[in-house]
């Protein structure tokens, strides 16, 4: 009897639990279902632009999606990357403005002095002319250039030249018309000595006068009119009288003669250019030193 009962209570106790096992496995099925169904109708109103409601079991299909969110912090920085590649070289760019002078540098200390050059070989210096001599002074480092005939404007004439030149013995000429000769040029003339009466040089008074042209190596020249010497340090080249053209003449420039004057052969009285011995005149000159009644001197002397 009490086996029987415990097969009774024993078959109840089975038959609730597979009763309760089927029930369960009902309530997952049909959970699941409506999980699937869910989903899948979440899906149609994402698409259609609308989000579900799901509040108190509900969906809701016409209500608008809901705002964004707040951004969220930023991250962490990442790990540093690897170094690129070189890149290709660009194009030249264009030249900058010059920039400013930078301050001058400290002065060098001063070279050894070099050797002495040679000799120059007759360039530099100077010339002049010797009025009366055919030939230059024996000084040293003085030679001739040439030997001519002394010249001038006419002493009647306004035009033409006021000094005195040293005229070659051999002419060249270029282009030349004979048609305008003595109408639309200048003239010259040769010179003649002027010396009268007892007059220094007298001896060659009406006569033509030579001339040479004198240069003097690496030297300056200078002509000192009112003295026949030479300042100290200075080499005389050559000495004479100062002669000019007459005062009543036209006026010419100042030149020295030869103190020994020679004569060009063959010479006539032209009365063209001419050589007056020059005298001082007292007044605004002092008296003494100058002397009215003296022909003045001259020297021509280099350095």
């Amino acid at each position: 009897m009490v086996q029987l009962t415990h097969i009774l209570l024993l078959t109840v106790l089975l038959s609730g639990i597979t009763t309760a096992a089927s029930v369960g496995q009902q309530e997952g099925v049909t959970e699941r279902t409506a999980r699937a169904s869910e989903t899948a109708d979440t899906s149609q109103y994402q698409e259609a632009g609308l989000a579900p409601n799901r509040q108190e079991g509900l969906i809701c299909c016409n209500c608008p999606a809901g705002r964004d969110g707040r951004p969220g912090l930023n991250g962490r920085d990442g790990f540093a990357g690897l170094p690129g590649r070189d890149g290709s070289k660009g194009e030249r760019g264009y030249r900058g403005t010059e920039g400013r002078p930078g301050a001058p540098g400290y002065q060098g200390v001063p070279g050894y002095p070099g050797p002495q050059g040679p000799p120059s070989p007759g360039s530099g210096g100077n010339t002049y002319i010797r009025w009366g001599r055919t030939v230059c002074p024996s000084v040293s480092g003085t030679s001739i250039v040439y030997s001519g005939w002394a010249a001038g404007s006419h002493y009647t004439h306004s035009g033409s030249g006021a000094n005195y030149i040293c005229l070659t013995q051999t002419p060249q000429y270029l282009n030349f018309s004979s048609e305008t000769a003595g109408e639309y040029t200048g003239l010259v003339y040769g010179a003649e000595y002027e010396a009268f009466n007892n007059q220094p040089n007298s001896r060659v008074h009406n006569q033509d006068v030579p001339c040479a042209v004198c240069h003097a190596t690496q030297r300056s020249v200078l002509m000192i009119p009112g003295q026949y010497t030479c300042p100290t340090g200075w080499t005389r080249e050559y000495y004479g009288y100062l002669v000019s053209e007459h005062h009543g003449h036209k006026r010419s420039t100042y030149e020295c003669m030869d103190a020994d004057p020679e004569a060009i052969p063959g010479g006539t009285n032209q009365n063209e250019t001419l050589f007056y011995h020059v005298e001082a005149r007292c007044g605004s000159l002092s008296c003494p030193p100058y002397d009215n009644t003296k022909e003045l001197t001259c020297a021509v002397c280099s350095k």
